[in-house]
């Protein structure tokens, strides 16, 4: 059986954006360009059978998936750290 598995390096990239509330920003903090965080986002809302994150008046809004993921991906960055 082949499942896709979310890695470390996307964990660091959706809290960034969290934290950010931009693709832009995060792609800028982890030294990255904006077209490699934009495939990076549409692989991760493919993965995870959401948007994810919303556009806003003030940036990107996290959907209720995303709100719901954020603890247990600090967890997991707990754990890389």
């Amino acid at each position: 059986m082949n499942r896709e598995h979310i890695t470390s390096e996307q964990i660091w990239f959706l809290l960034t954006v969290w934290e950010t509330r931009s693709v832009t920003l995060a792609a800028q903090q982890l030294g990255v360009s904006t077209a490699t965080a934009t495939r990076q986002m549409t692989t991760l809302r493919t993965l995870l059978h959401d948007p994810l994150f919303l556009r806003g008046h003030d940036g990107l809004v996290p959907t209720a998936r995303m709100s719901e993921l954020v603890p247990k991906l600090k967890v997991l960055q707990e754990g890389l750290i």
